[in-house]
């Protein structure tokens, strides 16, 4: 009787101390998150968006934002997480972590789900080149001058910018990953490489063969500039935590700092007015 009285006693303890850090973390305002002492931040480890480095913590263009706004705020630890990135939003829901900093696109759909902050980074894609860009190519519509030129798309990645250019199939050599990109250029089988801006910015760091073209403007699909938008994402109910951050953020955007960490990712000087300019409201009620 004894051992089950000890037991039971045990049991009333443990349960009690799950249900007390769930109702710590539950709170929904800034204090909460000060009283334990750290925040708990999400990321999808994909560079440069947001990633765990070789030292368990995060970094990226969410991550090194993230750690400055909450420093603003007050929170100067915090523990970093990684999930798949289908992972993030249902964690932040279910309130395994204070907020997500993993550059999410900015989505009607996702909206629904999530508190998004004002957009905090901003990109478009473009076009890696051969170093000296010899086709003098600055825009999807240049592949349509010379009917050989052909142009390197990852099998499987989406085709938006090409099909509204209209460049032909035939002139489409399609590779499996983007670490078969610079290869591609420098043995002649393509004459430029279509990627994010961040996926470019990444690869010409990998070979002084290539380089990413100097674009005459962004791409333009149905009429308008095509670019997406990334920002972080907080739980509805958490109020007082998203307000805070958000206003300290939306000051941090004005800053050298702010625009230093965007550059040091690969982030064009367009991209970050872009970012600074985005509205949340339009690009949640699809516009």
């Amino acid at each position: 009787m004894r051992n089950i009285v000890i037991v039971t006693l045990l049991t009333t303890v443990a349960v009690a101390a799950i249900m007390l850090e769930k109702g710590s973390a539950n709170a929904d305002d800034l204090s909460a998150i000060k009283d334990k002492g750290y925040a708990r931040v999400v990321v999808a480890n994909e560079q440069p968006y947001g990633f765990i480095d070789a030292e368990n913590k995060g970094a990226g263009i969410g991550p090194d934002v993230a750690a400055a706004v909450l420093r603003k705020i007050g929170v100067t630890n915090i523990r970093w997480s990684s999930v798949a990135f289908a992972g993030l939003i249902p964690g932040v829901k279910a309130d395994r972590f204070d907020f997500a900093a993993a550059e999410q696109a900015i989505l009607p759909e996702r909206c629904a789900q999530v508190q998004f902050t004002q957009p905090n980074s901003s990109y478009t894609s473009g076009l890696m080149v051969l170093k000296g860009n010899p086709k003098k190519l600055h825009g999807f519509d240049d592949l349509l001058k010379e009917p050989q030129d052909k142009l390197a798309v990852v099998s499987g990645a989406d085709e938006i910018i090409p099909d509204a250019y209209k460049v032909p199939r035939e002139n489409r050599v399609y590779i499996q990953s983007k670490a078969d990109a610079i290869a591609t250029l420098t043995s002649g089988r393509a004459d430029a490489y279509y990627a994010t801006e961040l996926t470019i910015a990444g690869l010409v760091k990998q070979s002084s063969e290539v380089e990413a073209a100097e674009m005459s403007g962004p791409p333009i699909v149905d009429g308008k500039p095509y670019r997406k938008y990334g920002a972080f994402t907080f739980r509805p109910q958490d109020k007082e935590l998203f307000a805070a951050f958000s206003a300290a953020l939306n000051e941090f955007k004005k800053t050298a700092d702010y625009e230093k960490i965007l550059t040091r990712y690969g982030l064009s000087k367009d991209s970050i007015q872009a970012a600074r300019d985005g509205s949340t409201e339009e690009l949640c009620a699809g516009e």
